[in-house]
């Protein structure tokens, strides 16, 4: 059961998480004894649609009522919610930063990187309009 606060790791899970890991480097897996292995819990953050959060900021303070503009805190630019992908998203989530930063040409199509853009949800808002 995930959603338990109290959920521990046990012998069971570190045996499924070694299989993994023995498909995922079939040559170079060690060999362990999963009841004899310290483990930990570790939340994720996520989107509710799942993707990553790249991008500037959104400053919902300074949003006007009505506006479909959603303003951008200053300097401010995240790349997380990540979830499991971490290491799938990471390399090109830097490389999206660093060209957004530098006003470099993005290494992705506009519509790939609007689909990720941490004000996605607050420009969804904002274009049905007053509710």
């Amino acid at each position: 059961d995930h959603d338990r606060e109290d959920a521990a790791p046990t012998a069971e899970g570190n045996a499924g998480n070694l299989e993994r890991l023995a498909r995922l480097l079939p040559q170079g897996a060690p060999s362990l004894d999963p009841a004899r292995l310290a483990a930990a819990v570790g939340l994720r953050c996520v989107a509710p649609d799942r993707l990553p959060l790249i991008g500037a900021l959104p400053d919902l303070r300074s949003q006007q009522a009505g506006s479909r503009a959603i303003p951008r805190l200053p300097g401010a630019f995240g790349a997380l919610a990540y979830a499991s992908r971490g290491l799938t998203w990471a390399a090109l989530g830097g490389e999206l930063l660093a060209s957004m930063l530098e006003g470099e040409p993005l290494p992705l199509e506009g519509d790939l990187a609007a689909a990720i853009d941490p004000a996605r949800f607050a420009l969804r808002r904002a274009q049905r309009g007053p509710a």
